[in-house]
C-alpha cells in the first residue's frame, strides 16, 4: 500500500505556465534557535547564526518534542517563476517565501522516517532578484533534523480542470443537518439513528469507489500470498498484485451500535463498506464483543476481576450467543461482497472474560501478564482455539481454513512500553536477585553489567512470548 502523507500546499496567483527557474538556494543558511513567538518570516532576524547543510541535512540534536527552530536562506533568482525544491523534517515543518506561506506538514508530520529531499517536492513562486526562504522546523519525539535540496524535476500540471454542470457532473442538493439539535435530541448514543440518508453513498455516483476493487469470488482466488516480486497476490493469480484498502472496526463499541443491528442492517453496513471502496476490514476487540462488553457500560453488571477465574477452555468462555450469531452473519455479509478480514485474537485488558470493570493497572492487564502468567496464556489459547476452529454456520467454514481471513494479530499492541515496566518488576527481581536497581527505562538505556542484564531480561521475555505464539 502506498504511503499517505498529509501536507498543505498554499496556492498563489502565479500562473501554472510560469517560467521554470533553476534551483538557486544559497549553500549557507542562517539558523535561529530557539525561535521567539513573534519572529518574522519576511526579514532576517538578529541573532541568527550561520550554518551549512551536510549532504542536504542539518541535525539539530535532541530536544523536547515540538521545539522550534527557523532556517533562513537568502538567495538571488535569475527571473520570476517557479523554482522546484525538495524538503523533509523530523518531524514537522512549514515553509515561507518572502513572508508568505508556501507549504506545511504541520497537520500530519513528515510521513516517513527515511528523510530525503524527495519526501516533499513543491514549487517556490520566486521573484526576480532577492528572495528570502524561511522554514520553521519542529522537533519530533526522537529527533530534530531538517533536509533541503535539489531534486530531479517533476512535471507540474499544465492547466486547471474546470468542472461544469452537465451530463457528467451534476449539482447535488444536500440536506442541511442541524448537528447541535441532533445532539440535544439524542443525548444518549444508544438513541442515535443508525443512518442519515443524505450522507450515504449512492451506487453509480462519483462517490461510489467500489470499482477500485471489483467484486470477486474469494474461494476461486484462494489465499493471499506474497509472490516472487514481494507483492501481495492471490494464490490462484500469483502474478497479479493486489492492494488492500480498509479500516479498523471496533465491533465492541456501544456507540457504534453494532450490537443493536438487525441482520438487514448488518447487510446494509457491509454494502456501505463495499461502496466506499474497502476490500478488507480489521475486527478490533472481538473478545469484548463476544464476552458481553458491547452495550452501555453503565448498565453492565459488575463482577470483580479475579485472574484465578479466567476461563481456560473454549467451552468455559462466557460467549454471548446472540452476539456470536450477529458476528457470524456480518462475516458472511462481507464474504459475499469479496471483502477480506484481519482479526485481533485479543485486545481486552481482562482477556476473554466478562469481568467488569477490567483491570487498569499495567501489572494486571492481560497484555502484560500474557508474557509470563500461565493463567492468562490458557485463557488466550482457549480463545484462539475457539475463534480459529469453530465453524461459522452462515459460511460453513472455519477461520483457520477460510481464505477470507488474511491475517490475525496475536495480541494488539503488545510491545513493552516504558510505563509497562512495573508489570515485570517482581519477575525481574526473581530472575536476577543479584541486582538491586529497579527495572526502569533509565536502567535499560544505561551502561554496565546491570543494564545489560536488564536488556537481556526484556529481550528474553519477547523471545518466550514468540515461542508461545
Amino acid at each position: 500500500m502506498k504511503r499517505l502523507i498529509a501536507a498543505v500546499l498554499f496556492l498563489t496567483a502565479l500562473s501554472l505556465a510560469a517560467e521554470r527557474v533553476p534551483f538557486s538556494l544559497n549553500s549557507n543558511w542562517l539558523l535561529l534557535r530557539p525561535s521567539p513567538a513573534d519572529v518574522s518570516f519576511a526579514a532576517l532576524p538578529p541573532g541568527a547564526s550561520k550554518v551549512m547543510m551536510v549532504k542536504n541535512i542539518y541535525d539539530l540534536g535532541k530536544a523536547p518534542a515540538r521545539s522550534a527552530a527557523i532556517f533562513y536562506n537568502e538567495f538571488e533568482a535569475p527571473a520570476e517563476g517557479l523554482m522546484q525544491v525538495g524538503m523533509a523534517a523530523d518531524w514537522w515543518f512549514e515553509c515561507f517565501l518572502n513572508g508568505k506561506p508556501v507549504y506545511s506538514t504541520l497537520t500530519g508530520g513528515n510521513g516517513t522516517q527515511n528523510l530525503s529531499p524527495e519526501n516533499h517536492v513543491f514549487d517556490l513562486p520566486v521573484k526576480k532578484g532577492r528572495n528570502l526562504l524561511a522554514v520553521r522546523v519542529l522537533a519530533g519525539s526522537d529527533g530534530w533534523r531538517f533536509v533541503c535540496g535539489e531534486v530531479p524535476f517533476r512535471e507540474a500540471r499544465s492547466g486547471v480542470y474546470e468542472v461544469k454542470a452537465g451530463k457528467e457532473w451534476r449539482p447535488v442538493k444536500m440536506e442541511k443537518i442541524d448537528w447541535a439539535a441532533r445532539r440535544r435530541e439524542f443525548r444518549n448514543p444508544i438513541d442515535w439513528p443508525l443512518r442519515i440518508d443524505s450522507i450515504q453513498v449512492k451506487p453509480g455516483t462519483a462517490l461510489d469507489f467500489s470499482l477500485l476493487f471489483p467484486k470477486h469470488d474469494i474461494d476461486k482466488l484462494g489465499r493471499v500470498i506474497v509472490n516472487g516480486d514481494g507483492k501481495l497476490a492471490f494464490s490462484a493469480a500469483p502474478n497479479r498484485a493486489v492492494r488492500f484498502r480498509g479500516f479498523n472496526m471496533m465491533v465492541n463499541s456501544w456507540k457504534g451500535r453494532f450490537y443493536a443491528m438487525s441482520r438487514e442492517e448488518l447487510e446494509e453496513l457491509a454494502e456501505r463498506i463495499r461502496l466506499r471502496g474497502m476490500n478488507v476490514v480489521r475486527f478490533h476487540y472481538p473478545d469484548a464483543l463476544l464476552c458481553g462488553h458491547h452495550a452501555d457500560p453503565h448498565q453492565r453488571p459488575k463482577r470483580e476481576f479475579d485472574a484465578g477465574q479466567l476461563p481456560a477452555t473454549p467451552e468455559a468462555l462466557p460467549i454471548d450467543r446472540a452476539m456470536l450469531d450477529r458476528y457470524d452473519w456480518f462475516v458472511k455479509c462481507l464474504r459475499d461482497r469479496g471483502i477480506h478480514l484481519l482479526v485481533d485474537l485479543a485486545n481486552s485488558k481482562g482477556g476473554w472474560s466478562n469481568f467488569h470493570p477490567v483491570p487498569e493497572s499495567p501489572a494486571d492487564t492481560a497484555r502484560n501478564r500474557l508474557y509470563f502468567d500461565e493463567r492468562y496464556r490458557k485463557n488466550w489459547s482457549a480463545a484462539a482455539e475457539f475463534l480459529l476452529t469453530r465453524v461459522n454456520p452462515h459460511t460453513g467454514t472455519r477461520m483457520k481454513d477460510d481464505p477470507q481471513f488474511i491475517g490475525v494479530t496475536f495480541y494488539n499492541e503488545q510491545d513493552i512500553q516504558p510505563f509497562h515496566l512495573e508489570a515485570f518488576a517482581s519477575l525481574w527481581r526473581e530472575r536476577f536477585p543479584q541486582y538491586r536497581s529497579a527495572l526502569t527505562l533509565k536502567l535499560l538505556s544505561g551502561e554496565g553489567e546491570e543494564s545489560e542484564a536488564a536488556r537481556k531480561f526484556i529481550l528474553g521475555l519477547m523471545e518466550e512470548m514468540n515461542r508461545f505464539y
